[in-house]
């Protein structure tokens, strides 16, 4: 529901040279602090429970579920209060009549602009629900343990707020679309070597293969945070105005988010119609195609707003 109020927060508080940065540590704070939570209720779980997990009754179940809600609860509580004192109100002209709503909604669509960045947000966040199947690719194909394949989803926690930070900064030096296109690249890259290996032949923990195809999942990780920590900066490099921020994100996150809706379905398909290699051949082939639509994307992105600017 607050989704376009904390981006166009966000916005403002980059300012107009820190855009990237802003951006960058929003996507890396998220992850890092989903991380701690996760972290911590846990634990709280933990302790509500028995010490023999055997015998445990749906009494402790439940009130070890109620403990989790209410430490969610909680922080989302304190977080309000800090929303309210800490985050500066909108600027002077920022705010917008419900008729300057409406006609923004059309200034806002009519920008091609606009549509570019739906279409890069749906290919970033393709990757990045791509990134849920990389611990079943570890047991099933690099004949990883449970554990080891979970240790992978495990490091991506880490790297998302590295990731996404470093990228804000570059953007801020390079501008966004550029370490978008850059980012685009390293994953067709990755998803294309991923694509071609067979790392199956006489496979081993300590094959070249092996070493090369871990790599490549780490590296394929830290693009795709890279390019979610910055996508939504492009709405400050496309010139949309600052009152319109809101209906820009919203208009966006309609479309951009749809991978929520189609991905898991289609990927799961692929996996399902030829299990084990073949399948992941195909479902990384699958992922290079939207690093390839993402690239294109960001060019045109480029090209309209080159144009845009020209004619203002």
């Amino acid at each position: 529901l607050f989704w376009a109020a904390m981006i166009k927060a966000t916005r403002e508080w980059g300012g107009d040279d820190s855009q990237g940065r802003a951006f960058g540590i929003l996507d890396g704070g998220r992850g890092l602090v989903a991380a701690i939570t996760s972290s911590i209720a846990v634990i709280i779980f933990s302790f509500s429970l028995p010490e023999n997990a055997v015998d445990i009754s749906v009494n402790e179940r439940r009130a070890g579920v109620q403990s989790v809600i209410y430490f969610y609860t909680a922080m989302t509580f304190i977080i309000s209060l800090l929303t309210w004192f800490l985050i500066p109100s909108a600027k002077n002209g920022h705010l917008t009549s419900t008729s300057q709503s409406f006609t923004g909604i059309i200034t806002v669509v009519k920008q091609k602009t606009t549509w570019c960045q739906a279409f890069i947000i749906i290919c970033a966040y393709c990757g990045y629900k791509g990134i849920d199947n990389y611990s079943l690719y570890a047991v099933t194909v690099l004949k990883m343990s449970e554990l080891e394949a979970s240790q992978i989803t495990s490091l991506a926690s880490y790297i998302r707020p590295i990731a996404a930070i470093s990228a804000g900064f570059i953007a801020d030096r390079f501008i966004a679309s550029r370490v978008i296109v850059v980012g685009f690249i390293i994953t067709l890259i990755c998803y294309g070597l991923m694509f071609a290996m067979d790392p199956t032949a006489a496979f081993n923990s300590t094959s070249v293969s092996y070493l090369i195809i871990f790599i490549n999942l780490v590296i394929s990780m830290f693009a795709v945070f890279a390019i979610r920590g910055v996508y939504f900066s492009l709405i400050a490099e496309s010139k949309t105005s600052n009152k319109f921020t809101g209906t820009a994100v919203g208009v966006i996150s309609v479309l951009g988010f749809t991978p929520d809706i189609f991905f898991a379905s289609i990927s799961g398909r692929i996996l399902d119609a030829n299990v084990g290699l073949i399948g992941f051949q195909n479902y990384f082939l699958f992922l290079s195609a939207f690093s390839v639509v993402g690239i294109l994307t960001t060019i045109l992105f480029v090209k309209y707003q080159t144009t845009k600017v020209a004619e203002n």
